[in-house]
């Protein structure tokens, strides 16, 4: 992300002065500050209306932003971080107290950026850690300002899409923050802000001034105004919008009738509960005890109370913003009333009900069971929770309870039992229903709503790394097997932070054994840590170099192996690689010019048709290649001789290898093949193997393709037969050949054509130096030099 350095001159930056230029003082500040308007780069985020509104919400607590500034000055400007002295926010002293971490909005020039000042600079003992995660960041905004902002920072700035996660690091008397300039850079922003003060940061105990009681943020201090402030939740995260606070629902109850009799129905009505945005649910508690006994998203609850009394019925209406408001009504029961039934006394029943009529409205076969549920309202990912529907009620039983764990139409368990027990794979807002089913085969359904959360548990993976490498040599480590949901992948090499990144390469300068760390992240901030050691050991090709060189010289390349074997065993007598490598470099110089390389694929040819066969492996020391060795080629497949044509490819290109046979059986389909790579100490290591198809009648010719990443000597081994081949790091220029460095323009020369320059016609090509100033710079060259000149004339 931009980093707002490139406009920082723009806006307030300091004008250097080397005395007053006579005539022509007005004139040259003039054009000063006209060139410097023509320099505002292109896209630079435009001023947003005066008419926005920002909110802050933690928890139920939502506030409006009354910002700081009035559009006049860059946010830049306001945060004035010195990197010339104390690597502070100077703009901004008089908001900041000692332990204190400010979050603020600020409307500037060019939009409205939400600004953290972290401690305070100055008179102030004590310094601190804090980390902070960032989610929902708009892509159209950018950090402004990044405190620290210099080379070699400990402050640590991981930026990735939408998210970004910072952790500060200050001494007593200084203070850390950034500020993100954006919050109106698109019609719906939700900034997210995860808090980790002190103990909970990532850096606590590492960093000097933390780890103790003293060395700490005590406060998380909001500006809802420029004069106004309230404390924040340090443990709570906060969301910044763009949008207003939702305003509370307004909820109604009635019921009807108001007073009935034992086991007679009332219905609940909340339907004159209003919300601007809508009403998302409704929990009821029937009997006024605290307790919702049923939650529903309609707005009607049907209950059938068996003592008498009073009962204080209450609903809790709530919105998609999870805001809430409660009504209550009062409703009366009275003893089982004889003559409010059926009217059975008229036709000379007895009217108690008993005779089998339905007059009590209670064991009719066209009355609907009451269905009720309840449990727990939050959860977390593959935790037991258990449902109970056992309020529920029917006047001739509850036959059955259908359940739906997942909020679709399909009822995933059915049971006789009022109560179950299930779990959720994923994190959200889970809506659990219930179907009851008497006996007549009515039915009636509730729903109970639960927050799943994320385990506590933090993201997983592996690290796949060589256990050894040499001096110098560029290891490719590996981050494999991740979970779901990371967002993050850093590495560590021996506790220096390193690339980002699933794969990395990293080169080891020193022998010995070194750390390699791997820092996980996923999406709700969790953070976990791989580590695993490399053993790092001298480059003992330093050496062998001098002999391949003496090789080629006594001119061992004439038969391409007899001299350079000599030469091994003459000088040491125990490192047969540098015949190998002499034997496989100069016997092929013709070869290697034929233009292969540039093609990225190296071609090794296994042809039992040459004679006086190359085995790599048979004069090694390696007792593991010694029981390769032992292991030939199938006895019902033949390989022929072998010879091999070394071929030197870059690291990362594809190595070909050609395999001739002469003969196999038919019930065999495929030969395994090994590729190996040679290490310093003379022993080797396998890096692939690959199954290699017997052609058709068990003659002819297959191949089978690999890629190495990393420069060293290999070979590849098919039964008893090897075949060797070289690869190089890749030069900066993409060939073989080392970069060829081009002289630069001399001072009577121009550095470039403009007629074959393409940024030559652009007028607003940027250089190095800054967004638009290559022609700021040379129509002030001209202008100076003309004062320059009247000014010798006028003296």
């Amino acid at each position: 992300m931009a980093t707002g350095d490139d406009c920082g001159t723009v806006d307030g930056g300091s004008v250097m002065r080397t005395g007053p230029i006579r005539g022509g003082g007005t004139l040259v500040l003039a054009l000063l500050l006209a060139l410097c308007v023509v320099a505002v780069p292109t896209g630079a985020t435009a001023a947003s209306p005066d008419d926005v509104t920002i909110t802050v919400e933690q928890g139920e607590d939502c506030y409006e932003i009354d910002p700081l500034g009035n559009g006049d000055e860059t946010v830049e400007g306001f945060y004035d971080y010195d990197t010339s002295y104390n690597y502070s926010s100077n703009g901004t002293t008089h908001l900041q107290d000692n332990q204190v971490s400010n979050l603020l909005v600020y409307h500037g020039s060019e939009g409205y950026s939400l600004v953290l000042v972290h401690d305070k600079y100055g008179d102030a003992p004590y310094g601190g850690v804090t980390s902070m995660t960032f989610t929902g960041l708009p892509t159209d905004g950018e950090w402004a300002v990044e405190d620290d902002g210099y080379d070699g920072r400990d402050d640590q700035w991981n930026h990735q899409g939408s998210t970004s996660e910072v952790d500060w690091m200050w001494y007593e008397n200084r203070n850390d923050g950034g500020a993100f300039r954006g919050l109106t850079a698109s019609e719906n922003v939700s900034i997210t802000v995860d808090p980790a003060f002190n103990e909970e940061a990532a850096t606590w105990g590492e960093w000097d001034a933390s780890g103790n009681e003293n060395d700490r943020i005590e406060e998380w201090r909001l500006y809802t105004g420029p004069d106004e402030t309230t404390t924040l939740d340090m443990n709570q995260s906060v969301t910044i919008s763009n949008s207003g606070c939702d305003a509370p629902p307004s909820a109604a109850l009635t019921a009807q009738p108001e007073t009935a009799a034992v086991d007679e129905s009332v219905t609940l009505n909340a339907s004159d509960a209003t919300d601007d945005e809508g009403i998302a649910g409704y929990g009821w508690d029937f009997d006024g005890d605290g307790t919702i006994d049923l939650n529903t998203t309609t707005p009607t609850a049907d209950y059938t109370y068996d003592s008498t009394g009073d009962y204080e019925a209450t609903v809790t209406v709530r919105d998609y913003a999870n805001n809430t408001d409660t009504a209550t009504t009062t409703v009366t029961i009275t003893e089982d009333g004889g003559d409010s039934g059926d009217g059975d006394e008229e036709n000379g029943d007895d009217g108690d009900g008993n005779d089998g009529d339905s007059g009590d409205g209670a064991d009719g076969p066209d009355d609907t069971p009451m269905a009720a549920l309840t449990g727990p309202t939050e959860t977390t990912v593959g935790e037991t929770v258990a449902l109970d529907a056992s309020a529920s009620s029917d006047g001739d039983g509850i036959a059955s309870y259908g359940w739906n764990f997942d909020g679709d139409t399909t009822v995933d368990r059915t049971t006789v039992e009022p109560t179950v027990e299930t779990s959720f794979d994923e994190s959200g807002t889970h809506t659990v229903t219930v179907t009851v089913k008497d006996e007549n085969g009515n039915t009636a359904t509730a729903e109970h709503t639960i927050e799943v959360g994320a385990t506590d548990e933090g993201p997983t993976g592996e690290i796949v790394a060589p256990a050894e490498a040499t001096v110098g040599e560029s290891v490719t480590i590996e981050a494999t097997s991740l979970s779901d949901g990371v967002t993050h992948v850093c590495w560590y090499f021996d506790g220096e932070t390193g690339p980002e990144g699933q794969t990395v390469t990293h080169t080891f300068e020193e022998t010995g054994t070194h750390e390699v760390t791997l820092e996980l992240r996923d999406e709700q901030g969790r953070k976990t840590t791989v580590a695993t050691e490399i053993d790092v050991v001298a480059d003992d090709h330093d050496g062998d170099s001098g002999d391949e060189n003496d090789g080629s010289e006594d001119g061992d390349s004439d038969d391409g192996s007899e001299d350079d074997s000599d030469d091994s065993d003459e000088n040491d007598g125990s490192d047969e690689d540098d015949s190998d490598e002499s034997d496989g470099a100069d016997g092929d110089d013709d070869e290697s010019d034929d233009g292969s390389d540039g093609a990225g694929v190296g071609d090794v040819n296994i042809n039992p048709d040459v004679p006086n066969p190359l085995d790599l492996r048979n004069d090694r020391g390696d007792s593991a290649n010694d029981s390769t060795n032992d292991t030939a080629t199938d006895s019902a497949v033949s390989v022929g001789d072998v010879r091999t044509s070394r071929e030197t490819v870059d690291a990362g290109s594809q190595v070909e290898i050609t395999v001739d046979f002469d003969g196999a059986d038919n019930e065999t389909e495929q030969v395994p093949l090994t590729v190996h790579q040679q290490r310093a100490n003379g022993t080797d290591g396998v890096v692939d193997e690959l199954p290699v198809a017997i052609p058709e009648n068990g003659t002819g010719t297959a191949s089978v393709a690999t890629t190495v990443e990393r420069p060293g000597e290999y070979f590849a081994t098919i039964g008893n037969r090897t075949a060797a081949f070289s690869v190089m790091a890749a030069a900066p220029n993409g060939t073989d050949e080392p970069p060829v460095t081009e002289p630069g323009p001399t001072a009577a020369e121009p550095a470039d054509d403009p007629a074959d320059s393409t940024d030559a016609a652009d007028d607003t090509t940027t250089s190095a130096n800054g967004p638009g100033f290559g022609t700021v710079v040379a129509a002030l060259g001209l202008v100076l030099s003309g004062l320059l000149a009247a000014r010798r004339r006028a003296s």
